[in-house]
């Protein structure tokens, strides 16, 4: 459910935007989803005694110089109580950034070591 919500921003956030512009929120996000990986972090973001417009500055104040893309879309996220999906949002934005790039990430198994060459 909740990739299916991240999806319907990253479309909004892919619609008539260049490629550049895009890896660069995606860069904004990456940043602002790290910070997810810290229980204090996440408390704060889930706790019910902090206002929602504290909780979006305090976003925003994670990333320096950034674009009022990712400040809009972070505070359309606060207004709609969906910040919880900034990780999936980042997800995703990747995934449909290798799309677009044609690239794709991949693990190999073998049961031999490869050559270099081969990597």
């Amino acid at each position: 459910m909740i990739d299916l919500i991240a999806k319907r921003y990253v479309k909004a956030l892919l619609d008539g935007k260049d490629l550049n512009q895009v890896t660069a929120v995606c860069d904004e996000l990456n940043k602002i989803s790290s910070a997810y990986a810290d229980e204090k972090f996440v408390s704060i973001i889930a706790s019910s005694e902090v206002t929602n417009s504290a909780k979006v500055e305090f976003i925003i104040s994670l990333v320096d110089n950034i674009s009022t893309t990712t400040t809009n879309l972070v505070k359309l996220l606060g207004d709609n109580k969906r910040l919880d999906v900034i990780p999936f949002i980042f997800h995703e934005l990747k995934n449909q950034i290798s799309v677009l790039n044609n690239t794709y990430t991949g693990v190999v198994y073998t049961n031999k070591k490869l050559d270099s060459s081969y990597v």
